[in-house]
């Protein structure tokens, strides 16, 4: 899994945005991971987590105000 934004403005909001939502989807993924019932590399049936990644996804358009600088 592989997000990208194109960030052009050096922004302290923007930077705390994203910090904020790869942490949420870290520590998802972390708790799923830590599940002992859970075996790596079987595909991740959570709603918590897809949860998450729809969280992310919405963030990446509402973030991509930072790009541009508005």
């Amino acid at each position: 899994m592989i997000f990208l934004w194109p960030l052009t403005v050096d922004s302290s909001l923007c930077f705390n945005e994203i910090r904020s939502m790869f942490r949420k989807l870290h520590n998802s993924f972390t708790d799923i991971m830590c599940n002992p019932f859970h075996n790596p590399g079987d595909t991740i049936q959570s709603k918590a987590f897809d949860g998450i990644v729809q969280y992310c996804n919405a963030c990446k358009g509402a973030l991509a105000s930072c790009s541009t600088g508005h």
